[in-house]
């Protein structure tokens, strides 16, 4: 009996021990779990700018290593919970700690993921907004270098075709802003009301951009075809000129070599020809106005051919 009672008190004494030590880490754990609990009952702010989102993403990145750390906490509390059988609330009072940690885990993860994806998501926005915003300064430079007042003047059909390019490329921002669009909706929703205006107010100031500048773009492109519409039909009105000038000219080398029998007929055939220079006189006063209307248009080295083609 004595034996016995010694071994007994042995094994009680042993599970004090683990008993104290249990005591103390589970004194550990409980504050925080309430604590936890705590934070996850009242929720995440939404922040409003991509500095607080970066730094709440590493605030929510350390509770989900707490969350770990607190794990290893519990598994310590649990092997100890095994040295004090006597004890069957014990075991209880693990289970439900570590059901409490489960549910905190959860949340920690899901505030973690979250906030991961809305600072990628927001810093692959800010790229794409500066990345259009820095082709539509682009296309404002060249679009200044095919204006009349450039100091390089190019030649109509070159700042044609470089204004057909620049269309083409604001054009194709199309679907670039169709999904920025989108973006900044996605994003805007996990943001403060002050984020979400300033993030879809980058895209609709950008989108007044572009439609702005392709105004501009598509009116000059439309004006300078006009006017190479206006040099083609010119260009075909002296074409028709040189041609009567032509045959004009083989008439009066006719004179030359007229018959004297031809001679009764000169007066009415002199008159006739007077007549028909009077009436391509009238014409080519007119196409004098039609070239100055037209080489106005036109800026330097196309004004100085149209020039010299009329003067010649």
């Amino acid at each position: 009996l004595s034996h016995h009672t010694k071994k007994h008190n042995e094994i009680v004494k042993k599970e004090l021990v683990y008993w104290t030590e249990y005591q103390v880490q589970v004194e550990v754990i409980k504050p925080w779990i309430e604590d936890a609990e705590m934070n996850v009952s009242v929720g995440m702010t939404k922040p409003n700018t991509l500095q607080e989102a970066i730094q709440q993403s590493k605030s929510t990145k350390d509770f989900e290593n707490n969350c770990n750390t607190y794990l290893g906490k519990l598994r310590g509390v649990s092997a100890q919970s095994a040295e004090v059988t006597r004890l069957g609330s014990v075991r209880d009072e693990v289970d439900a700690l570590h059901s409490r940690w489960a549910a905190i885990h959860d949340v920690a993860v899901q505030w973690s993921e979250r906030t991961e994806c809305l600072v990628a998501e927001w810093e692959h926005f800010n790229y794409k907004c500066d990345a259009i915003t820095s082709l539509v300064h682009q296309v404002e430079e060249r679009l200044e270098t095919v204006s009349e007042y450039s100091p390089k003047i190019l030649r109509l059909d070159d700042r044609i075709d470089n204004l057909k390019d620049m269309s083409k490329e604001l054009t194709d921002t199309n679907t670039d802003m169709i999904n920025l669009s989108a973006t900044s909706d996605h994003i805007a929703a996990a943001l403060g009301n002050e984020g979400a205006t300033s993030v879809k107010t980058n895209v609709s100031e950008l989108k007044a951009m572009i439609i702005k500048l392709t105004e501009e773009v598509t009116k000059l492109k439309n004006e300078l075809s006009d006017v190479v519409i206006m040099k083609e039909e010119y260009s075909c009105k002296l074409n028709s000129l040189e041609t009567w000038l032509n045959r004009f000219s083989n008439k009066l080398d006719e004179l030359e070599d007229i018959d004297v029998d031809e001679l009764d007929s000169l007066p009415d055939l002199l008159h006739s020809m007077q007549q028909e220079h009077d009436d391509r006189q009238l014409q080519v006063t007119k196409l004098a106005e039609e070239c100055r209307d037209v080489g106005e248009r036109c800026t330097g080295r196309d004004r100085d051919d149209f020039y010299q083609i009329f003067d010649d």
